[in-house]
């Protein structure tokens, strides 16, 4: 049976596995009470924050308390953690190796990172490593008075010290217990067959208290995203953004095209039949829509889920420039509140039939396959006058879930797991103290503004939970060709839409039709990954522009 879930629980479980994806989801989306919702298709967002939520208190918790009794054990055994940190740094060896030869993301730009802690903490060690060598290379310490004397004058042995033999226990029971914990998450919480958002019954031993830690502090934030997804409640769809790419939660822009083309009528001595662009928008929609009467058409009959919804795409910095004229104030009435969900019907008219720099009408048709997993949406643009017609088309493509999240359904159920990891974490704790600590001290703050500034940050957004969650490439070939399958299929129904609708009004389409010809001639060849290679083009060019990453501010 096909989970529906399963997008939600992978990112849910990611939360407890990746800690920046954690701290990313919470800076985007609970930090500023202002930031418009974006759209995130097959995840309920706010199981997802809320385990982002639990997870940061957990780990800073955690972190915590390891800093101050790994302090305590170093004051108390200074020699011995010494001999601790090399061994951290030969243990961390291989993952330091593994982050520098990783290619960075360029979807995932954000949010401040810490500063270096772990150079700072390296360069600390490597002092204090020196500084003990030759303490005991001479026979002093740093915590004697300085005075040296004779052993042999010695008449009581030195006592062993018991402090370190107290510390180590909790350090490792500290460890263990959070290894244990999310474990227990990964393999019982989030398991394919029993997962709940949220969970209302102890599955095991404090889970719900787990589950929950943090979530008081956030309790009016996380509110606000059980209203469902942004595309929720009647009229056209707002999407206010920062940055370059306005299709926030669409994934990657695949291939896109437009046209402009002369509205010449077919017959010089009969007139047109004059249309809105409303009307030729509908018959789109109609058109584009039946292609779910056909179960052959699509695998598993995917298309008989496809969706058309209007969306209104505003710019942050645009909005806030422009507080106080009628098409802001119908955006963002209040700017100490979120952007509307919704356009009021008058106003979003108004903007298809004449579109602003910054307030652009789109219809967006959305096909979600694989189980959420895959899912393809494409935004038209029309424009028109008596004499000419714009037709802008934007597929896009929201990738699978990254492989290492769904590791969890192949994660081992046996309880040696967590013991392995508690020795993994404890050999190499030392290299990550500083970072632990800066963890565990530094907050994430919301955007400061000065007396009477709008900052556009705190309204516009970059990216949804299901964008951070993101592969870079498709699972297999069925995944990259049934993406082909329905970008193509919406394309050729959509050309043709157009063409049928203009004849039917006595307009001439032997132009339109030349360059619908260009569009189906720029990529017949499937080959490559979702961001390589194919032929497009007049030309039968090569590059790599199947799939656009766009800059993000």
């Amino acid at each position: 049976m096909p989970e529906k879930d399963g997008v939600t629980r992978y990112l849910c479980a990611a939360a407890h596995l990746d800690r920046k994806f954690a701290d990313d989801a919470i800076r985007e989306f609970l930090t500023e009470p202002t930031r418009a919702f974006a759209p995130s298709p097959g995840v309920d967002g706010g199981a997802v924050l809320r385990e982002a939520v639990a997870a940061r208190t957990r780990r800073r918790t955690r972190d915590a308390v390891l800093c101050v009794l790994v302090l305590l054990f170093a004051f108390a055994a200074p020699l011995t953690t010494l001999w601790w940190a090399v061994i951290a740094v030969i243990a961390a060896l291989p993952r330091w190796g593994a982050r520098l030869a990783k290619p960075s993301d360029p979807r995932n730009p954000q949010a401040k990172s810490a500063p270096p802690a772990l150079f700072v903490g390296l360069v600390v060690a490597a002092l204090y490593l020196l500084v003990q060598i030759v303490m005991y290379t001479t026979g002093e310490s740093l915590f004697d008075s300085g005075s040296r004397y004779d052993s042999r004058y010695e008449e009581d042995p030195e006592p062993v010290p018991v402090v370190p033999f107290l510390i180590a226990p909790l350090i490792v029971l500290v460890v263990l217990l959070d290894r244990l914990a999310v474990w227990s998450m990964l393999t019982t919480s989030f398991r394919r067959d029993r997962f709940r958002a949220p969970t209302t019954t102890d599955r095991w031993l404090g889970e719900r208290r787990v589950r929950s830690l943090g979530h008081r502090a956030h309790e009016a934030e996380l509110a606000a995203w059980d209203g469902g997804d942004a595309s929720a409640g009647a009229g056209p769809v707002t999407t206010v953004y920062r940055g370059y790419d306005p299709f926030v939660g669409a994934g990657l822009s695949y291939q896109p095209w437009s046209l402009a083309f002369p509205l010449d009528p077919k017959d010089p001595e009969r007139a047109v039949t004059p249309f809105t662009l409303a009307e030729l928008y509908d018959a789109v929609q109609h058109d584009l829509l039946s292609l779910g009467r056909s179960a052959a058409l699509s695998p598993s009959n995917r298309l008989s889920g496809l969706t058309a919804v209007e969306r209104v795409v505003v710019p942050a910095d645009d909005l806030v420039a422009r507080v106080g004229e009628p098409e802001a104030a119908a955006v963002l009435p209040d700017p100490r509140g979120r952007p509307n969900r919704t356009l009021p019907r008058e106003v979003a008219d108004r903007v298809l039939a004449g579109p602003l720099e910054w307030m652009r009408y789109f219809r967006c048709f959305q096909v979600q396959t694989w189980d959420l997993d895959l899912v393809v949406s494409s935004y038209l643009h029309l424009g028109s006058d008596e004499r000419m017609l714009y037709v802008e088309w934007t597929p896009c493509v929201l990738l699978p879930v990254k492989d290492g999240y769904r590791a969890i359904d192949r994660m081992s159920r046996t309880p040696w797991w967590p013991v392995v990891r508690t020795l993994g974490v404890l050999a190499r704790l030392p290299v990550t103290f500083f970072g632990r600590l800066w963890h565990a001290t530094m907050p994430i703050l919301p955007i400061r503004e000065q007396r009477g500034q709008v900052r556009a940050e705190r309204y516009g957004a970059l990216r949804s939970l299901r964008e951070m969650g993101a592969a870079d490439d498709v699972q297999d070939y069925f995944q990259r060709t049934d993406l082909e399958r329905y970008i193509k299929l919406m394309e050729a129904r959509l050309l043709r839409s157009i063409g049928r609708f203009l004849e039917e009004r006595g307009i001439a389409v032997t132009e339109f039709m030349a360059q619908a010809n260009q569009v189906f001639s720029k990529n017949v060849h499937i080959e490559g990954s979702v961001t390589g290679n194919v032929f497009v083009g007049d030309h039968n060019r090569s590059g790599n522009v199947s799939a656009t990453a766009r800059p993000n501010g």
